[in-house]
């Protein structure tokens, strides 16, 4: 089978490696869309390594062969599906779409690996929409065994359960579930963060305090801003908004501390400076 990933970003090469170890992959074609091709191969030849190193007993490496790196997006046009990974924004996700549907059959599903935004307004823009769904993947994606996969007509829903079965053979968990705006984990994180920033403003506490009494409480492993730090304080300020807009929900209207945070560029993990100081890159 061969299957296509739009998108060489973090996320991008993440789910391609994934994919890679299934039996049912043949081929991986990992469309870079914007980079000189030249300089994404060496980088993603310095990533696999360095993969490798981490995943040593998890991850057969010779599987990687498999991921083809191009920027000729011609390149999907033979997949079984697409998984569309580029950054969550709107505008850039339907000129992707726009721009695949050139190269799609009507019997390819086409993925959006979206965390906040309206998926019916991108189907919108998909030739084929019953073949059009939401695959969403966590970070880091290599570590995580959850996966949601949405469908947003109930008609469609059948189409999503070889997929669960395919993510079983991966190790991974997946749900099934009809689309609303931040999907069930989003929903549920997205506000939880957005609490401890109004706490953290509003009263004499540490982000540590906070989240080392959340972790106790809950036995989760990280706490809210540790959680917002991986993600990118950017990224959460956005998701926010994306679901502010969607829902008119106060408690996803972006507080304060967190556009404070983003103005600063204190974004966490990839600045090494967020709720935390002295991160390192993640």
């Amino acid at each position: 089978m061969n299957i296509s990933v739009i998108g060489s970003g973090k996320m991008g090469k993440d789910i391609s490696i994934l994919f890679s170890q299934s039996n049912h992959i043949d081929e991986i074609n990992l469309i870079s869309l914007h980079t000189e091709i030249n300089k994404k191969e060496t980088e993603f030849k310095n990533y696999l390594n360095s993969i490798s190193s981490v995943f040593e007993k998890k991850l057969n490496k010779k599987m990687f062969e498999k991921i083809k790196l191009s920027n000729d997006l011609e390149k999907i046009k033979n997949s079984k599906f697409i998984i569309e990974s580029v950054i969550e924004d709107n505008e850039t996700k339907i000129k992707v779409i726009k721009k695949a549907n050139s190269f799609v059959s009507d019997n390819t599903l086409f993925f959006t690996n979206s965390s906040s935004l309206n998926l019916h307004e991108l189907q919108r823009h998909f030739k084929h929409k019953k073949n059009f769904f939401g695959m969403h993947f966590f970070n880091p994606v290599l570590k995580t065994k959850i996966i949601e996969l949405i469908y947003i007509n109930k008609s469609q829903k059948k189409d999503l359960l070889f997929y669960q079965k395919f993510f079983s053979e991966l190790k991974r968990q997946s749900i099934i579930i009809e689309f609303f705006p931040g999907y069930i984990v989003n929903r549920i994180l997205l506000s939880q963060i957005n609490e401890a920033c109004d706490i953290l403003q509003n009263q004499s506490l540490t982000p540590k305090e906070i989240d080392d009494t959340f972790k106790a409480a809950t036995n989760s492993f990280k706490g809210p801003f540790q959680v917002a730090d991986l993600i990118g304080n950017d990224i959460v300020l956005n998701m926010l908004e994306n679901l502010y807009e969607q829902t008119k929900n106060e408690k996803f209207k972006p507080n304060k501390k967190i556009k404070d945070m983003v103005k600063k560029n204190k974004l966490g993990n990839k600045t090494k400076s967020g709720f935390y100081q002295n991160l390192s890159q993640s």
